[in-house]
């Protein structure tokens, strides 16, 4: 069997017959697929050709990509010098490069085309705003994803590190008059293709090669300090992007995902973990091509399937990791924590199955609302501090979390949060919510796909076995960062007050994650809340139910007074307050346990909905031989007290019953002669006289 080859602690992937997994190859570089054993992820190794005209400048390049990454862009996690050739490593991105998606067919839809136009230039937007770093085949260097039915992305997932030949004339390619022309030229291409179909614009189609040639000139003309203009011409082709149809995207231009195609089918695990699981769906959507859905045989537990890759993909670092999730701690040790209900190995394949999480995640909170605000991202964030502090405890692996890793369980069911209308109101009007965390390695996260908020902090060194924790003030500042919407550059809402105050303070914590001094998630939310304070604005207004988060806010009397700065303390589940700390329930058991709070009738829209928690079935789950034991023990039991009942038990004296005699007594009730009569007729005995020697008496 084939086994990846070792290079650092990189290993690079090898297909069925022990080559090498090429992802890209031109005359400048060749990128291989390859994973990270230290951060359990894919990624992309790229090694130039041609030796470093200047070392510095490549160094420089690499450093700026790796000291604050965008989600658009792969990040650059290391680069260097290997035996004279330089390479640099990149995250995956599942996707297939645009060239490849545009060359399935001769045409392609006016408005897919504008969509692919803009969403390329969001992404050599965030690009420019770093640097000149224009890959020379941008069609290549784009990698097309699919994040729902009817939605993609764009992500560059190449870029140019080394300075070569043709540096000067790219450069007089990147001027802002050379700009302004190709902008000018592709957006009087697509107005004269719509006006080709007056009547029906959203059935104009385009040629293949035409809109390539259009938008590799484009894109190779953007440069630094272009980001506005890149701005302007997005909004413009968003015109013609929205005469999407409705209904799904056609299946010729569907993006299929990178690591897809290196894995088993459905049909595989299907029939892997048949003994198991009854699947019930395929895929859960089409941001998560690679999980399943279905029920625990032994105890109908919803679960979530998905395969572990192959030694020859990832090495064994992987299962390992799942293995050490694996073992189920006591229940309701780490209640804010997604247990992993096995990894099996079956004909080749190994799977895992994880808890089915009933809410949603963060990611599809954010897709559907775009933002939070700032009171709504206090409560996440506590709610967060808590399950990172179980996290820590339970000494799990994982160094990474993603937004889709960070669930809102509300114990109603996903479907019955996206159906109801409770994903698009805010967290405050919700009957309640707990952060739950997936702390386990899965394949969605080992792929690329999602986005994590350490992309606005700086790569982890490649020794990740340090005692310091990676979840401090820093991630939990550049997560907050993420859900008021200050990492977006094209947010166009007006902030408030209290909300630019916030950003700050954010800000000032990042800043102080890169310079190496990052602070505490505690005091992160402690300022968050006196800065809220400060402008009057409480957690849940009117109302102490915020005090009944897991990991609390603090609540100062004087409102213009600061929160109080508490220590740093190894268990950070819990924040200091001016009152005696109660017993407090989290928003799930609030939700199957009524809170004494809530008034009767409160909530009512949600009274018809199911209230158990996906976490019960688990934690009432037993080991299958402590059930047959009990059972064997239990009907031994019954069928002892069964047998005393009746006389048989073996513990009672049993005596053998007398026959009954020949001739009764004489003294029977019906006399002599009934007894004789009602006795059996035998022969007469013989008399047989005997004579004893000593005796002088005869017989008479």
């Amino acid at each position: 069997m084939a086994t990846p080859t070792q290079f650092r602690h990189y290993l690079i992937s090898q297909d069925a017959d022990g080559s090498n997994i090429e992802i890209a190859r031109s005359s400048e570089q060749v990128g291989v697929l390859a994973f990270d054993s230290h951060r359990l992820e894919f990624v992309h190794c790229h090694v130039l050709l041609e030796a470093l005209n200047n070392r510095s400048s490549f160094e420089d390049r690499a450093r700026k990509l790796s000291e604050a990454g965008h989600p658009l862009l792969a990040r650059v996690l290391d680069f260097g010098e290997d035996e004279g050739s330089a390479f640099y490593i990149t995250e995956n991105v599942d996707g297939e490069t645009l060239n490849t998606l545009l060359s399935r067919d001769t045409e392609l839809p006016l408005w897919l085309a504008a969509k692919l136009a803009e969403l390329s230039l969001a992404a050599f937007q965030a690009l420019a705003e770093r640097g000149d770093y224009v890959p020379l085949q941008p069609l290549d260097a784009l990698r097309v994803l699919q994040t729902n039915s009817r939605e993609l992305r764009v992500h560059l997932a190449d870029f140019r590190l080394a300075e070569t030949a043709n540096e000067i004339t790219l450069r007089s390619r990147q001027s802002k008059s050379a700009y302004e022309k190709q902008a000018r030229f592709i957006t009087d291409y697509f107005k004269e293709q719509s006006q080709r179909v007056k009547n029906q614009p959203g059935e104009a189609v385009l040629s293949r090669a035409d809109f390539s040639e259009v938008l590799v000139n484009l894109l190779l003309a953007c440069g630094p300090k272009m980001s506005g203009a890149i701005g302007e011409l997005r909004n413009s082709l968003a015109a013609f992007s929205s005469m999407q149809p409705a209904g799904d995207l056609p299946a010729t231009f569907k993006p299929r995902p990178l690591i897809g195609s290196l894995l088993a089918s459905f049909q595989e695990v299907g029939r892997s973990v048949s003994q198991t699981v009854r699947l019930q769906s395929q895929k859960l959507d089409a941001g998560q091509p690679y999980a399943m859905r279905g029920t625990l045989m032994k105890s109908g537990q919803a679960v979530v399937v998905e395969q572990v890759p192959p030694t020859r993909l990832t090495g064994i670092a992987p299962s390992e990791a799942l293995k050490q999730a694996r073992p189920i701690p006591k229940a309701g040790k780490f209640p804010n924590l997604v247990p992993v209900i096995f990894v099996e190995e079956n004909e080749g394949l190994q799977c895992v199955a994880e808890t089915a999480v009933e809410g949603v995640t963060l990611g599809e909170l954010l897709a559907s609302r775009g933002t939070l605000d700032v009171q709504e991202t206090c409560l996440v964030l506590a709610g967060v501090d808590t399950a990172l502090g179980q996290l820590e405890k339970a000494s799990r692996a994982t160094r990474r979390l993603r937004l889709e890793d960070i669930f809102l369980f509300t114990g109603l069911g996903k479907e019955s949060a996206l159906t109801s209308g409770l994903i698009g109101i805010r967290l405050t009007e919700w009957p309640g919510f707990s952060i739950v965390l997936r702390s386990h390695p899965c394949l969605h996260m080992m792929t690329g796909r999602g986005t994590d908020p350490g992309l606005l902090l700086p790569v982890e060194p490649a020794l990740l076995k340090s005692t310091e924790s990676p979840w401090h003030g820093g991630w939990l500042a550049a997560l907050g960062n993420i859900l008021i919407g200050t990492a977006q550059s094209d947010r166009t809402t007006q902030p408030s007050a209290c909300a630019e105050a916030i950003a700050g303070l954010l800000q000032d914590e990042l800043i102080s994650a890169r310079q190496g001094r990052p602070g505490t998630r505690i005091a992160v939310v402690e300022k968050i809340a006196g800065v809220m304070n400060k402008h009057g604005l409480n957690v849940v207004q009117g109302s102490d139910f915020g005090k009944k988060v897991s990991g609390a806010i603090p609540q100062s009397r004087d409102r213009t007074a600061p929160a109080p700065r508490a220590a740093a303390s190894p268990e950070p589940a819990t924040m200091p307050t001016e009152e005696p700390e109660l017993i407090t329930l989290g928003f799930a058991e609030a939700l199957i346990h009524p809170s004494l709070d809530l008034e009767p009738g409160q909530f009512a829209e949600f009274e018809s909905l199911s209230m158990e928690s996906s976490w019960t079935g688990f934690r009432e789950e037993k080991p299958l031989w402590i059930r047959v034991t009990t059972f064997a023990v239990g009907a031994m039991i019954a069928g002892a007290l069964l047998a005393q009942v009746q006389g048989r038990a073996l513990w009672q004296v049993r005596k053998t019953p007398r026959p009954a005699p020949v001739i009764q007594s004489l003294t029977a009730t019906g006399g002599i002669d009934d007894v004789m009569s009602s006795a059996p007729k035998l022969a007469a005995p013989q008399r047989t006289i005997f004579a004893d020697k000593h005796s002088d008496a005869a017989p008479k």
